[in-house]
C-alpha cells in the first residue's frame, strides 16, 4: 500500500516528530480515522442501548487501528516504550511530552547558528552557502517558515567584508533570486575575486574598479 509504505519509510525516531505525525495525519485521514485523535469516546449511560453499545464497540475498533498504525510508524525503542498505552490519544500525548521540548530547544539551536554565523577566514563561499542553507532547510523542518527575502538577507549578512560590493549591487538592482542562485552569484563573484586579486563581481557587470585598471594600463602603453 503506497499510503502506508510512507510511514515503512519514514519512521518516527523522536526529533522528526512534527514532520511523522504530519504523514500519520495523512495516513489516517486515508483510512477515515482521524476522528480518533480529535474526538473522545462515546460516553456510555450505565444501561446503554444496543446503538450506543456499537457505536463504542466501533469507536473501540477503530482506535485499535490507529494505535497500531502508529506503533508501526515508530522506531524499535519508541515501539517498546509504548506499546502498552491503551489508546491513540494517550500514546500521542506522550509522545508529545518527551518531544515537544526537544522541539524548542532544536529550534533555539538552529537559530542560534543561524544568526551568528560568520564566514571563516578561508572558507570557500559554497561551502559556508550550502551550510547557511541546511539550517535554513532545517527550521522549515521544525514549522518555522522564514520569509524569501528574510533568508537570503540572513546569508548575505554573514558573508565576509570581502563582499561587501557584492551585497551593495545585490540590492541595487533589487535582485529576485532562489538560495541556489544566490549561491552560485557569490561563487562567480568569489572566482572574479581571485582571478583579479580582490575586484569584486557585481550583479550584472564587473566593478568600475576593474574598468578603471584596465583603462590605465591603455595608457601607460601609449
Amino acid at each position: 500500500n503506497p499510503k502506508t509504505k510512507i510511514l515503512d519509510t519514514h519512521r518516527l525516531t523522536g526529533p522528526n516528530f512534527k514532520d511523522r505525525l504530519r504523514n500519520y495525519r495523512i495516513i489516517l485521514g486515508s483510512k477515515k480515522l482521524t476522528h480518533i485523535l480529535d474526538q473522545d469516546p462515546p460516553a456510555m449511560p450505565a444501561r446503554p442501548t444496543a446503538e450506543q453499545r456499537a457505536s463504542l464497540e466501533k469507536w473501540t475498533d477503530d482506535d485499535n487501528k490507529a494505535r497500531y498504525y502508529m506503533l508501526g510508524a515508530m522506531s524499535d525503542d519508541l515501539q517498546r516504550q509504548h506499546e502498552n498505552i491503551l489508546t491513540t490519544r494517550q500514546m500521542l500525548a506522550h509522545l508529545q511530552e518527551l518531544f515537544d521540548e526537544q522541539s524548542r530547544a532544536a529550534k533555539y539551536q538552529v537559530c542560534q547558528r543561524l544568526f551568528k554565523a560568520k564566514m571563516r577566514d578561508g572558507q570557500s563561499v559554497q561551502d559556508h552557502c550550502l551550510t547557511m542553507i541546511k539550517d535554513l532547510e532545517e527550521l522549515e523542518k521544525l514549522d518555522i517558515i522564514l520569509d524569501k527575502d528574510f533568508q537570503i538577507d540572513v546569508i548575505l549578512q554573514s558573508l565576509s567584508d570581502a563582499y561587501g560590493q557584492f551585497i551593495m549591487n545585490f540590492h541595487m538592482h533589487k535582485m529576485q533570486c532562489t538560495l541556489a542562485e544566490l549561491m552560485n552569484m557569490l561563487v562567480m563573484a568569489e572566482l572574479s575575486m581571485k582571478g583579479s586579486k580582490g575586484s569584486v563581481l557585481t550583479v550584472e557587470r564587473t566593478s568600475s574598479k576593474r574598468k578603471s585598471f584596465g583603462k590605465k594600463k591603455k595608457s601607460a602603453k601609449k
